[in-house]
């Protein structure tokens, strides 16, 4: 007998009894065509994030970029911003953002464990907006870095998503997710 069933945590399974019991390869696809080959057994709640993300390579070395401002707009007007900080992790000088930077629009993160070359270092920069603020197809972003008093811009690069990729959540029903690059 074959049943599909939704467990009371909202997780779907799909149950298949049968009298004989073996592992055999017959028996597996005929699991799968019972319970349909796209179905889900979920161990963990949503699994995704709304999420922007892009690359900047700023033409300053690792110490120079120490404590400099992030900064990531969309559509010029909802602005993040972000303390880019130089840390240690196990001998490796790596820089990072605040993580404690968030705000109403969102919270932005960036990194660069690679070391910088001769035309500077890269950041690797990702902003997941609040539920209040939803990524919209055709958003514009601009992502900047500047000194501390944030008087002068070091590197700046401006990009329009046209269409976030959605992305299934996992295994809560209806949950999904928008992400997308510049």
């Amino acid at each position: 007998m074959n049943r599909m069933r939704t467990t009371e945590d909202g997780h779907r399974r799909c149950a298949f009894e049968r009298l004989v019991i073996g592992a055999s390869t017959v028996g597996a696809l005929l699991t799968l065509m019972a319970c349909g080959a796209d179905e889900k057994i979920c161990t963990a709640e949503a699994t995704c994030t709304n999420m922007v993300s892009t690359t900047l390579t700023v033409a300053r070395s690792r110490p120079e970029l120490d404590g400099a401002r992030l900064e990531l707009c969309r559509n010029e007007q909802d602005c993040i911003t972000a303390v880019v900080n130089l840390v240690q992790d196990a001998g490796q000088e790596r820089l990072v953002c605040n993580p404690g930077m968030g705000g109403p629009e969102g919270s932005l993160d960036c990194s660069s464990s690679l070391p910088g070359d001769i035309s500077g270092v890269t950041l690797v920069v990702s902003v997941s907006p609040s539920s209040q603020h939803d990524l919209a197809d055709g958003d514009r972003f601009t992502v900047r870095v500047t000194d501390v008093n944030a008087s002068i811009v070091w590197a700046e690069k401006s990009g329009s998503i046209a269409s976030y990729k959605t992305i299934d959540g996992g295994c809560v029903e209806g949950y999904f997710c928008r992400q997308g690059s510049f």
